[in-house]
């Protein structure tokens, strides 16, 4: 039989390695996938333990799929170690000892009657514990604040530019209100992070790979985030624009007047 020599470690530093080639921040990769700090923080340290098995499957696939990691390849990894996480988590060796060593001589019979109810009261607890858990996580959760704050609907307006880029500089614009069909494609020239936001709801969010191109349609604006700016070419009704940044960009709007960075124009339509 082939020994398995995979740990929690090796598996957590697959995630934590990926996140950083990325650009991302632990705050970053939470805000965006909505996975808590603290989760984020003992998967990528293997620290497995102390969450939940249920809990803990849930949080390797939406982790795995949100860095753009093989999720299959690691459920198998996972799967190889659980076993062993359940024995730490549920390991009853130190209350046994405990009993054994308080029982009377002779009093092995007792101690076997005992453990049952040992058991169950560890079970009890840590229903409950689940339960605590789970309540922390939503109240914490940014799914939870996003009730309390009314979403922006991004389509309403849309930055009209009147100038463009001259001489190297980029100067800000007036707006006016804007809301034509426009069509953004996205082609990758190496291996990029990416989030796209339009109408009010989020398009996309994973990895373009080295050649990949995807399109998109809407009446509006749309919100890039990426982490690996220069290595993406935008496409605007297919006019081709190309190179708009470099590095982590969080504020790329698009739309059928032109292209914006932060509350500068990058390119314009008009």
């Amino acid at each position: 039989m082939t020994q398995n020599n995979t740990t929690p470690k090796e598996i957590g530093k697959i995630f934590s390695e990926s996140r950083r080639k990325l650009g991302l921040s632990v705050d970053e990769a939470y805000k965006r996938s909505n996975i808590h700090p603290k989760i984020i923080m003992d998967i990528e340290n293997g620290v497995f333990e102390r969450i939940s098995g249920v809990y803990l499957k849930s949080f390797l696939k939406k982790y795995s799929a949100f860095l753009g990691l093989d999720t299959q390849g690691i459920m198998e990894k996972y799967q190889s170690i659980s076993a062993a996480i359940s024995a730490r988590e549920f390991n009853l060796d130190i209350g046994e000892k405990e009993e054994k060593n308080d029982a009377p001589s002779g009093g092995d019979t007792e101690t076997k009657k005992i453990r049952p109810a040992t058991i169950a009261m560890y079970i009890t607890i840590f229903v409950i514990a689940v339960f605590v858990f789970s309540f922390v996580l939503k109240k914490d959760s940014p799914s939870s604040e996003k009730k309390a704050v009314k979403p922006v609907v991004m389509n309403e307006t849309v930055a009209r530019p009147v100038t463009v880029k001259t001489a190297g500089i980029y100067t800000p614009v007036s707006t006016v209100k804007d809301a034509k069909p426009v069509v953004l494609t996205l082609k990758a020239r190496g291996e990029a992070w990416v989030q796209l936001t339009g109408e009010g709801k989020t398009l996309f969010a994973g990895i373009l790979k080295s050649g990949d191109s995807k399109t998109w349609k809407i009446n509006g604006v749309f919100t890039v985030w990426t982490g690996k700016a220069e290595r993406l070419d935008f496409f605007v009704n297919t006019r081709k624009v190309g190179k708009v940044a470099d590095g982590v960009v969080r504020d790329i709007k698009v739309s059928s007047s032109g292209i914006k960075v932060g509350n500068k124009w990058v390119a314009s339509f008009e």
